[in-house]
């Protein structure tokens, strides 16, 4: 008689792992909260700085998450690491 452990360490290899490569779709990009943002700030007006205080984001996070293009100035300000003292 088997033991139930050898049965299973024997049905291991059927388990598949992923999907056929014809069935193995890319994850879609979601991109209705991005298109949210870009409204408020394109169309209603609102700030960066206004929409992270709503959000409670920091400014560059905000940006960073929805895909918001921040100004030269404040992408530069992030971009880098200086060294202190």
């Amino acid at each position: 008689m088997l033991d139930p452990r050898q049965l299973c360490v024997g049905q291991i290899h059927k388990i598949k792992l992923s999907e056929p490569p014809e069935l193995d779709f890319a994850p879609e990009q979601s991109r209705t909260v991005s298109d949210l943002i870009s409204l408020h700030i394109d169309d209603m007006g609102c700030s960066l700085a206004d929409l992270s205080k709503m959000l409670i984001m920091n400014e560059t996070e905000l940006a960073r998450t929805y895909s918001i293009n921040l100004p030269a100035q404040e992408r530069a300000r992030g971009a880098h690491l200086r060294i202190i003292q």
